[in-house]
Formats: C-alpha cells, structure tokens, sequence
C-alpha cells in the first residue's frame, strides 16, 4: 500500500470521526468551545468521549504530514513539509493548551 493510498485513508478516518462526533453532539461548529473540548479531555483521557476527541485532534495535527509527505517523498520538499508540520502542530499546541493568542 503506497503513502498516499494511507494518506487518503487517514484522511476520510479523520473525516468520518469528525461527522461522527459532530453527529453525537461531542463536539460543535465553535472553534473556541472545540479548544475548551479538548483542553478538558487532556485532563481526564481516560473518558470515552476524552479518548475519541485526542485521537481525533492528533490526527488533525498530523495530517499536513500525511498530505505532504505523499505528495513531495520523492523530492526535496519533503524537508519544507516536516518543517511546516512541526510548525503547525506547534502552533495548534499553543494555542489548544497553553492559551497563548
């Protein structure tokens, strides 16, 4: 199985989660309420719906990744992808958990 055969697979995981906890009323359209989600289920992972909102933000996370990586393995922008990926879980980060804006 090729990387953008997992990439595309990862994606629509990541996509049926995301109807699916929009769906079980989980989580919601607002982005600062989806941040407090999350912020509370970091502190109590051991939940259900803890568990299915972390692994569902570390995909979102990662997925730049995944996309790019598939895209540029082959040449050199490969190096720009982990950089803007690490950038970007970085950010997410920040902002999710240590409320910096």
């Amino acid at each position: 199985m090729s990387f953008l055969n997992i990439s595309i697979v990862i994606s629509i995981f990541f996509g049926a989660l995301l109807v699916f906890l929009i769906n079980s009323k989980v989580i919601t359209f607002s982005i600062k309420s989806n941040l407090e989600q999350i912020r509370n289920a970091a502190s109590s992972p051991l939940q259900r719906d803890s568990y299915i909102l972390l692994i569902s933000f570390f995909i979102f996370l990662v997925l730049p990744l995944f996309w790019g990586l598939s895209f540029f393995l082959v040449s050199d922008g490969n190096v720009l992808v982990v950089i803007f990926t690490i950038a970007w879980i970085y950010n997410w980060l920040k902002f999710t958990f240590f409320l910096e804006e």
